[in-house]
């Protein structure tokens, strides 16, 4: 299953706030912070966050319940580059501020959906080249323990890149040495619970 099963359907409250934002002419991706949408926002997060059980979509890792700063919401496909796409409920997630930090706005739609701009947000797996939460089964494409992930599809491969999964390999340095300890601690463990 996707590491989301279900999207978020807003309050009244929020449509209201969500229509009169997007009513404006010149709105833009930066009324997203708007102080008139604060609680559409705490709308999003608090969903999110329960519905991924309080990890994160592309590391696995742990986000905050608490802090807005330590579970930011993620626009998958970016709210800069894609506004229309904005309050659409299958482009929101909450994801761990180093990887919310970390993919930004890198393009994560298909090329050939990029030249065809569409109106309507992609409900086809294949129009992205990232492991979707709301439609991918994340285990299909990417092997991941403790700190290591490992891709099995090209999507795998292109949101290990694009979130910097590797980051801790990369920034200390860690290689097979570290993995052959984890594997060791792993098989330590299996063997005690026998």
């Amino acid at each position: 299953m996707p590491k989301i099963n279900n999207s978020i359907v807003f309050s009244e409250n929020s449509k209201a706030a969500i229509d009169a934002i997007l009513a404006s002419p010149d709105f833009t991706h930066n009324d997203w912070s708007r102080a008139e949408l604060e609680s559409v926002r705490v709308e999003i997060r608090n969903f999110y966050r329960a519905e991924q059980r309080a990890n994160c979509v592309y590391c696995n890792g742990a986000i905050s319940l608490q802090s807005a700063l330590g579970a930011p919401i993620e626009h998958i496909a970016s709210k800069a580059k894609y506004p229309h796409y904005i309050f659409e409920p299958l482009n929101l997630c909450v994801a761990c501020p180093d990887c919310n930090e970390i993919k930004r706005d890198r393009e994560v739609l298909d090329p050939v959906v990029i030249d065809t701009a569409p109106k309507n947000y992609p409900k086809n797996t294949r129009r992205y080249r990232i492991v979707h939460p709301h439609y991918d089964v994340y285990e299909d494409h990417i092997e991941h323990v403790g700190i290591f992930y490992w891709a099995k599809t090209k999507k795998g491969s292109y949101t290990i890149y694009i979130c910097g999964l590797d980051r801790y390999v990369r920034i200390f340095h860690m290689g097979q040495g570290s993995l052959d300890e984890l594997k060791s601690i792993s098989d330590r463990h299996r063997f005690h619970e026998g």
